[in-house]
């Protein structure tokens, strides 16, 4: 009768959406699998730390350059809102790219920021980061490239102060001298004559 017909003709169409979904499930799964784990081990291979969230802040995509940086495992921060695995303002705190009327639009922003990582060391971080379409017309998240910039921020204060002299910076043979020059005359009770072009730096000098 026409509702066994019926029956059977259901069954069928459900046997067939079952062998259409484990076709899809036995060819493309493992496929898409292997495509995330060689986009993975792009990501690890790269120097500069790689963070990629939502626009909630929900990370996903944590390679193990930002591990190093900032102490934390990818397993402890995928899925997580970034302001709760690293207080109090995530990695980039007031700078980050949401916090920009801007930010939808495919604008890089560059600036560098302090952070402490998870065994409380300071670390100075140079951030990139860069809105990405996360779906196809849906909403857009945010990249960023972190690196870890401490030691070249602690060497170029180190040459400051090295080569620095009460307000005047240079490291020329010439300008050394001119600071040899001011400690020598400093320990005498004599007049000194500061003689220069405008601009040269006198006021600076009399004041050294």
């Amino acid at each position: 009768n026409d509702g066994e017909s019926r029956l059977e003709d259901f069954r069928v169409t459900r046997d067939r959406i079952r062998d259409h979904v484990r076709e899809l499930v036995d060819a493309y799964l493992p496929a898409l699998d292997d495509q995330r784990k060689y986009n993975e081990n792009l990501l690890d291979a790269m120097e500069d730390g790689i963070v990629v969230h939502d626009h909630n802040r929900h990370i996903f995509q944590f390679n193990r350059s930002a591990e190093h940086i900032t102490g934390y495992r990818r397993e402890e921060v995928l899925g997580r809102n970034c302001h709760e695995v690293f207080p109090p303002d995530g990695i980039c705190g007031a700078s980050c790219v949401l916090n920009q009327r801007d930010w939808t639009e495919r604008k890089r922003h560059r600036y560098e920021v302090g952070f402490t990582d998870r065994q409380g060391v300071e670390r100075r971080l140079r951030v990139t980061s860069v809105p990405v379409e996360l779906q196809h017309g849906g909403p857009r998240g945010i990249l960023a490239t972190l690196r870890d910039v401490s030691e070249v921020t602690e060497l170029r204060r180190r040459m400051k102060e090295k080569y620095s002299f009460h307000g005047m910076v240079g490291h020329s043979e010439a300008m050394q001298d001119v600071f040899r020059i001011i400690r020598q005359v400093t320990t005498s009770d004599y007049p000194v004559l500061i003689t220069g072009e405008s601009g040269t730096g006198k006021e600076l000098v009399a004041r050294a």
